[in-house]
């Protein structure tokens, strides 16, 4: 992701926005066009919607998008999570962002998940057995949970 577009996402990310705006702009923004989970058993499974309970604040959403792929795992999964883990803790050159969403029906603000944008390949990520990202998503197989 150049950097100028990088800039715009940050600022847009950087007021509270309501589920509908916000996932409409990270659709036309990163082209998340595959969707994929990190269940708590460690699988990685295809997901064939954009559901709303996938925007909570215990979840971290790992946009891929030259690949136009979203990885999207709990907050405590990600705290050993290759790469990922990292940049949460702020060693890695890539930057999380935090995002708010604004809940009409209840008129307030919630905070919603991390958001990270990954300029590498999941084929380039390498998990604890050894396997790439990259070949696990190629395998996943769909879920509805």
């Amino acid at each position: 992701m150049d950097k100028s577009s990088l800039i715009k996402l940050r600022h847009f990310m950087s007021k509270p926005h309501t589920l509908e705006t916000l996932k409409i702009y990270l659709l036309y923004a990163l082209s998340p066009i595959r969707l994929y989970y990190l269940r708590p058993n460690g699988k990685i499974n295809y997901l064939y919607s954009d559901h709303q309970r996938f925007y909570g604040k215990y979840l971290v959403r790992c946009y891929f998008p030259k690949e136009n792929k979203c990885l999207i795992m709990s907050t405590d999964a990600s705290s050993s999570f290759p790469v990922v883990s990292s940049i949460i803790e702020g060693t890695y050159q890539e930057k999380c962002i935090h995002v708010s969403i604004y809940h009409p029906k209840i008129k307030t603000c919630l905070e919603g998940p991390i958001i990270i944008i990954l300029d590498t390949n999941t084929a380039s990520i390498v998990l604890e057995d050894g396997e790439t990202l990259h070949s696990k998503c190629m395998r996943a197989i769909a879920w509805s949970g």
